[in-house]
């Protein structure tokens, strides 16, 4: 799912390009900072993932959802990552708890809302 959202953010939905403007976060830095650590049990990892790179973890995985074309179109799936997502966020907070995979997060928020409600 991972993957699909960025093969899909690399194109265009309806007449807003993704890819040069509005990338959460970069392929690499996502498998390396926040997919790596959650999935790759052989990797040794002295730092515990925050809530807020959760969230992003989470919002990816509702984008990625939502755009693989093998799903039907607003999938259930899509929206349970979404509120895991929000609810990751909200464990510590974005106001008083400034970052950047929270920012990342908000971003990813914001990219699922547009491409759910104008594609």
């Amino acid at each position: 799912m991972c993957r699909l959202f960025v093969y899909h953010l690399s194109g265009t939905c309806g007449a807003l390009t993704f890819s040069r403007r509005y990338t959460p976060i970069p392929e690499t830095e996502f498998y390396e900072t926040i997919f790596r650590p959650v999935y790759d049990p052989d990797a040794a990892y002295h730092e515990p993932i925050g809530s807020h790179s959760l969230a992003v973890l989470y919002m990816i995985l509702a984008l990625g959802t939502l755009l693989d074309l093998e799903r039907p179109a607003h999938s259930p799936e899509s929206t349970q990552y979404y509120q895991l997502g929000r609810a990751a966020l909200t464990l510590d907070s974005v106001l008083e708890e400034q970052s950047i995979p929270g920012l990342q997060a908000l971003v990813s928020m914001w990219c699922l809302e547009i491409i759910n409600t104008d594609c």
